[in-house]
């Protein structure tokens, strides 16, 4: 129990870190600060599903107890319980954060250097609630762009041939090209 407690304090340090050096507080509230900063098109963009799984932990996290925020975290990242952990998963998940909030920041950055005419916007509504997500315009493969002249016939056809963003880019593209026409 004891080793437990130590790895939990110690992650916990590492990830406040991770955010923001300079920002005393728990690891909750830093988490927060980092995502409200985040321009909206940032925290809708669909990034991969490890990176998009990360994000909804820390819009959707109540909790204010470090210990318990990072053995969710944790359990989130790494699909174990740190309980569970063996020695190289404590390096696996502060590389898996790490990485996750470098891609979030890079997509900030870049996101000021592209024009408007180069993101697509999503706006779903579902039982009641409102689904907002952005794309980048994202070039697809030879491959997608086949399934994106046959997609209604073919999708299933090509399954894990595709990435699951760049499915997204070319069905998005479909309707952007069929609501022009309207």
């Amino acid at each position: 129990n004891s080793f437990i407690t130590k790895t939990k304090k110690h992650l916990t340090s590492k990830v406040k870190q991770m955010f923001n050096r300079s920002i005393k507080g728990s690891l909750s509230s830093i988490m927060q600060d980092w995502y409200n900063s985040l321009p909206d098109a940032t925290r809708t963009h669909i990034f991969s599903s490890e990176v998009n799984v990360f994000l909804h932990f820390i819009k959707e996290n109540t909790s204010f107890d470090d210990n318990d925020v990072i053995s969710e975290l944790a359990k989130c990242v790494t699909m174990l319980a740190i309980e569970d952990w063996n020695d190289q998963l404590v390096n696996t998940f502060l590389n898996s954060i790490k990485s996750y909030i470098d891609v979030v920041n890079s997509f900030f950055l870049e996101e000021e250097d592209t024009d408007a005419d180069g993101t697509i916007v999503l706006s779903l509504g579902y039982g009641g609630k409102v689904y907002e997500n952005n794309i980048t315009d994202t070039e697809v493969s030879g491959i997608a762009e086949t399934a994106m002249n046959n997609i209604e016939s073919h999708l299933e056809e090509y399954g894990e041939a595709i990435t699951a963003q760049e499915r997204v880019a070319v069905l998005l593209k479909l309707l952007k090209k069929e609501l022009e026409q309207l």
